[in-house]
């Protein structure tokens, strides 16, 4: 049995790799996965790429990480590095009823 430091741990790696896998690269599933590194070059400082980013995560996240509940996602540029974005994503677990979140730097 998994304490609730453990799930939340096996959750924010599911949600990672579901971030990090570009689409066609699982095996059997050729709709998994965002593949946010490649919006790192697509992407400028207007607010309609960001959100258009963080509408494919909640989508992505929603159908394969689909035991959380997302509260809240944001996508913005990290201003420590050039070329990187962060995403951080605010979500419950129904299972255990714990608030939790999930915080990733992209870059090249």
């Amino acid at each position: 049995t998994l304490g609730e430091d453990e799930i939340e741990e096996v959750i924010n790696h599911n949600i990672k790799s579901t971030i990090l896998t570009h689409k066609g690269e699982r095996r059997g599933d050729p709709n998994f996965g965002v593949g946010a590194a490649t919006y790192l070059f697509q992407m400028d400082t207007q607010q309609g790429e960001f959100d258009e980013l963080a509408s494919e995560i909640f989508a992505q996240v929603s159908e394969y990480v689909s035991y959380i509940i997302i509260e809240d996602i944001q996508v913005l540029p990290y201003e420590d590095r050039p070329n990187s974005i962060k995403i951080s994503i605010q979500y419950t677990i129904p299972a255990i009823k714990k608030p939790a979140s999930f915080d990733l730097i992209v870059s090249e």
